[in-house]
């Protein structure tokens, strides 16, 4: 048994709970088909007609929207097995295509942080490297100090290994 509002729904020739701009492209088609001028023979069954598309049409817009909108649900009912098996199917590769997005975007994220690891480890490296160079000319250079401050002095050729580390050690090398 449908209700008052299904009823006005189909008059209309639209799904229960379709959208009001459906409703009014229908009810308009029905008007300008149905009007008692356009329509030869008999103009009282255009009028009964007629008022019978207007009552619908009422009552489509007296009822607020939750309570018109809420039959949707009756739509599937209307299903056949097979639409209902394509729906849910159609339903199942969206979501499979939306959880693969997901695993997508964890995939690069998870690329992006071991890139940006390997960058970090490879700046470190160079930075140590740079460093031991640093460390290596610092070295040389107080070695040719030390020789030269020998050299002038008129004492040994080289300083003493102890001095040429003591320094060393104050500049932060090992």
């Amino acid at each position: 048994m449908k209700t008052e509002l299904e009823q006005a729904f189909g008059t209309l020739g639209v799904p229960v709970g379709a959208p009001a701009s459906d409703v009014k492209t229908a009810y308009r088609t029905l008007i300008r088909s149905h009007h008692p001028d356009h329509v030869a023979g008999d103009r009282s069954v255009a009028n009964d007609r007629l008022a019978e598309i207007n009552a619908a049409k009422d009552l489509i817009d007296r009822t607020p929207a939750p309570l018109r909108d809420r039959p949707r649900r009756a739509e599937t009912a209307q299903r056949t097995p097979e639409q209902e098996r394509a729906h849910r199917e159609q339903q199942a590769r969206a979501f499979r295509k939306a959880m693969e997005a997901r695993s997508n975007a964890e995939t690069d994220a998870e690329r992006l942080a071991r890139e940006a690891d390997e960058r970090t480890a490879q700046s470190q490296e160079q930075a140590e490297r740079q460093a031991a160079v640093r460390r290596t000319q610092e070295e040389t250079r107080l070695r040719r100090q030390a020789a030269f401050a020998a050299a002038v002095s008129g004492r040994s050729s080289v300083a003493s290994p102890g001095s040429l580390f003591g320094k060393l050690r104050s500049l932060g090398a090992r």
